[in-house]
């Protein structure tokens, strides 16, 4: 049962190696900010089962990928004037996300928030 409107498919959000998974509504809602903002951005991960996470160079086996409470994006752009404004927006009240800058790209998180995952999954096709 589709009820929101996105770009994103259910599939983009999943194990790239099984399938499964769940995502936080909250960095949902923040990727779909940034695409109303015509910000370019490509999504290199999500949910990640145990498997894909172990296998996944330099990755922690806490990461917050296995609950679907992570993300990685690679943006389209080097200006970095564009992307202080996108990490000022991860700490802004309004989303009060926790970010990592990488060489590669952003990696958010929900790791200072106090609820538990709200799974978009069963909402999206």
């Amino acid at each position: 049962m589709k009820i929101i409107e996105s770009s994103f498919r259910k599939k983009d959000f999943t194990c790239k190696c099984c399938g499964k998974g769940k995502f936080d509504a909250r960095l949902f809602f923040f990727l779909e900010e940034l695409r109303k903002l015509a910000i370019k951005y490509e999504l290199t991960s999500a949910f990640r089962c145990k498997k894909h996470n172990d296998e996944t160079p330099g990755s922690s086996k806490t990461s917050q990928h296995l609950s679907g409470l992570a993300v990685d994006i690679k943006f389209d752009t080097d200006d970095n004037e564009l992307l202080g404004a996108i990490t000022g927006m991860l700490a802004a009240d309004e989303w009060n996300l926790h970010h990592i800058n990488y060489p590669w790209g952003l990696h958010i998180d929900t790791r200072h928030q106090v609820s538990h995952c709200v799974d978009i999954l069963p909402y999206l096709d």
